[in-house]
Order: structure tokens, then sequence, then C-alpha cells
């Protein structure tokens, strides 16, 4: 992953130079599959506006279901303009650009090989059911979970051991009448953003989980701040069901919440 980071942002630098109209089209990922083809057939300015533009909209009619996207794409590159006019000095950048999109989709054949890998051991696991009950799980961020648990149960002694291991817990300064709460900065980021990322996912399949966030968001604190609360509660939730192996239920926790009554709770309430 790290590899076609650095070599996508190599290519998103080379294309700023002598084809910055290309960019344009892109979206999210510079390296989706759809992007390395279109750099394949029309890998120059002078390449899109020598070619006929039904055949550019039977391009990415066939990649993409949605039309007006395709007429967006199809405006936006026919007004290209010709960075590069020396035909030897952009024979140089469409050979590098082009070897760029082989390195990165010989990288995305084995991306996807070991995302079946692992999507395959997450399932087989014992754990999969209980990992997979948490709302907004899914296949990509519940085996972040799971491996992150792991299967010795006597690993975390308790919840707070898991809270300072996950890099969620905040970081308490205090030094005399001085008392400062901030979030860990030195850390492990990819431990900490796959709890961040998983409460964010929460907030759409979780009732509770909703409720917390918008009622934080009322009160305007910041949307990662939320997160990072939000995952802190999750963490106590999770812990409590891979130390009991139970699986998780949202009309049980609802029940709880009942009985506690928390400021948000009452908009689930009513």
């Amino acid at each position: 992953m790290d590899d076609r980071t650095s070599l996508t942002n190599q290519l998103t630098a080379l294309l700023k130079i002598y084809y910055p109209q290309a960019l344009k089209v892109v979206g999210n990922h510079l390296y989706a599959e759809i992007f390395m083809e279109f750099l394949d057939k029309y890998p120059s300015p002078q390449s899109i506006l020598n070619a006929h533009q039904i055949g550019i909209t039977k391009f990415f009619n066939k990649r993409s279901t949605s039309s007006k996207k395709t007429k967006e794409r199809v405006k936006a590159l026919r007004s290209s303009i010709v960075v590069v006019h020396d035909k030897d000095e952009l024979d140089c950048y469409v050979f590098v650009a082009r070897q760029f999109c082989v390195r990165i989709k010989s990288l995305n054949e084995v991306i996807k090989a070991y995302e079946k890998k692992i999507l395959k051991i997450y399932t087989e696991h014992e754990d999969y059911e209980l990992f997979h009950s948490f709302p907004g799980a899914g296949p990509s961020i519940g085996p972040r979970l799971m491996a992150f648990f792991g299967d010795d149960r006597e690993r975390f002694q308790s919840v707070e051991e898991v809270l300072k291991t996950s890099e969620v817990a905040p970081v308490t300064i205090q030094s005399g009448k001085m008392n400062i709460v901030r979030r860990r900065l030195l850390c492990d980021r990819f431990t900490q953003l796959s709890f961040v990322e998983f409460a964010n996912n929460s907030i759409r399949s979780s009732i509770w989980a909703h409720e917390f966030y918008y009622h934080k968001k009322a009160l305007n604190m910041p949307h990662f701040c939320i997160l990072r609360a939000l995952a802190y509660k999750w963490i106590r939730i999770m812990y409590r069901c891979w130390k009991t192996r139970t699986n998780y239920c949202e009309k049980t926790y609802l029940q709880v919440l009942e009985k506690r009554k928390p400021a948000w709770y009452q908009k689930v309430m009513n």
C-alpha cells in the first residue's frame, strides 16, 4: 500500500507538469483501473484533442454507470491545454507515465491477492461472527479489529490496557494547577485510525452511535474529536464482547442505555 501511494504521488507530480487536465477526471483514487486504462489509451493532451468525442464518451460509459459523470469528464478533457509542445520532450513524459502505470497495476494485483487472502482468513476464523457483529466493521475494518485483539484472551487484563494500546485513550498533562487532556500525537496511527474509521462507519449502522455523534456535533465539538470519543466507547464494548466471546447486540446495549439514561440518549428515546 505504501509503495502504491508513493508511485501515485510521483505520477500525480508528473501529470501536473505536462497533463494537468487528466487529474480532473481521476476522482479519489489515482490508482483505479479506469484511470490506468485511460492513461494507456490517452497518455497526453494531444491524444485527447485528436481523439473523437464519441470515442472518449464510449470509453467512460463502458466503465462507468453515470452518464452525467461521463459528460463532465469529457467536457473537462476536451478543454485540455497543450503544455508541452516539443514532441521528444512529450514522448519522455508519456514513457515515464506509462512506466508508473505498469508498476501501479502490478501492485494493484498484489494488493487484491492480499485482500482476498485476508478476507478468507477472517471469515474462517472462530471469532468472525463476533467481530462481524459490530455495526460498521465490514470486510475491511473487521480484520483490522480482529488482528488488534488477537486470539489470546489473557493479553489484556483490563479495558484500560486496551484503550492505551489502541492509541485512542487521550493523554493527560498535569503540573501544579495546569491540567491538559489531548489526543495522542506520537502513536501507531494505523491502529488509531482503524478504530476511528470504524467509529465513523458505525454512525450509519448503529442507532446510539448516530445519536451520540449528532448530539456532540450540536455542541460544536470537532468531527474527529467526536469520532475518537465514540471509538473510546466502542472499545469498551468490544473488549467486553471479546473477553466473554459474546456477539454484539444493538438491542441489548440500547437496554443498558435505557437504564443509564445519558444526556444524548434522550433523542433515541424520542
